[in-house]
């Protein structure tokens, strides 16, 4: 029996509700121009809503059965975390994947891959999240935002 799509890739699709809170928060505090990455797009909502932008729109997702085009985005069917990029973003939004590494979808030899290139043998269990994150770190500008919609045991994580 295949694992759900929930526990194999930690997905949990955004409402239009919470993605237009999220935007028009960061509208408030920001001039939404320049670049946007949405590493795990999953059913699009975030990046439907952000084509209501002045943003040129990146876009990842992970899952081929969820995957599909969305005009007015540059969508890449792929892994965000074993991606190289050559750019930076002014903005990072979305929802990115609760789902503890060792319960991933990732074979032994791509979570040998993220060990190596994220270094956290000593950061206790990891979550998908913190990698999405230390990832985002790195990919934004110095003036760049991250906007993601976190669990609360972010918190407690070291």
């Amino acid at each position: 029996m295949e694992k759900s799509k929930r526990s194999k890739y930690g997905q949990f699709n955004t409402e239009v509700n919470e993605c237009n809170f999220t935007i028009e928060e960061l509208r408030k505090r920001f001039d939404l121009s320049g670049w946007v990455l949405e590493p795990s797009f999953g059913s699009g909502n975030f990046v439907s809503e952000l084509k209501k932008t002045d943003l040129n729109i990146d876009c990842f997702e992970i899952d081929p059965e969820v995957f599909s085009s969305i005009d007015g985005a540059n969508c890449f069917l792929g892994d965000f975390l074993l991606t190289d990029f050559d750019k930076q973003y002014d903005f990072i939004i979305g929802n990115p994947p609760y789902i503890e590494l060792v319960y991933s979808y990732y074979d032994e030899d791509d979570k040998s891959k993220l060990r190596e290139r994220f270094n956290f043998e000593k950061r206790g269990r990891i979550n998908l999240v913190h990698l999405f994150m230390d990832k985002s770190f790195e990919l934004l500008k110095d003036d760049g935002v991250l906007a993601y919609l976190l669990p609360s045991t972010i918190l407690s994580s070291p």
